[in-house]
Parts: structure tokens; sequence; C-alpha cells
């Protein structure tokens, strides 16, 4: 985004438009529902599984994060990247990977556990 904003005149003005970013919106739009589609999965297994417990409520908050990913997403688009939703959006994905990850390795324990 930064080099598209220093070389690109008109790209940050009321809205984003996506024909600049080229491939690579596309290929951060795939990647983020390849990542919503795991997570269903991963959302099953846990319910199925191990039922209700810490994993189903981190499973639940990813939900949550996911909602607000899309919003702050639309948000970069529509507004053309306000601060704030950038800092959201970033930040929200950081903590989203690590919930991820905590629960992938806790899965996997209590799996093999029992």
């Amino acid at each position: 985004i930064d080099y598209l904003v220093k070389t690109q005149p008109n790209f940050k003005t009321t809205f984003l438009e996506e024909s600049f970013m080229g491939l690579s919106i596309v290929l951060h739009k795939i990647w983020s529902w390849a990542i919503v589609l795991f997570g269903v999965v991963v959302y099953w297994q846990i319910k199925r599984k191990v039922g209700k417990g810490n994993l189903l409520k981190a499973q639940t908050a990813i939900l949550l994060i996911w909602a607000i990913q899309f919003v702050t997403g639309l948000s970069n688009l529509w507004f053309a990247l306000p601060t704030v939703s950038q800092l959201i959006h970033i930040v929200l994905g950081s903590v989203l990977f690590g919930i991820q990850m905590y629960i992938c390795i806790a899965f996997y324990n209590k799996y093999k556990e029992g």
C-alpha cells in the first residue's frame, strides 16, 4: 500500500481503486476466504470432538474477529485507508493468527491424548 500511495498520484482519494492494487488485492481476498474456510472446519471439529470449553470459546472469538476484519477491510476500501481502520485491521489480523495457532496446538494435543 505504501508503495502505491507513493507511486500512484490518484491512489488515495475518497475510495480505493481496486485496479491500482492488481493481483495483490485478489490474493488478499482469496487468502482471507481460505482462512475463513479453515476456521469453519476447525470450529466444527472442535465442537464435534471436544465439545464445550476454552477451545470452543476461542474459536467463537475468532468468528467475532472475522466480522470486525470484514468491516475494517471494507472501510479501508471505501474510505481510502483511514488510519484507525488500518490499525484495527492489521492488529486483529495478528491476534487472529495467534488465537488460531493456540487452537491448532491445543486441539492437536487434546486429540493426540484422547
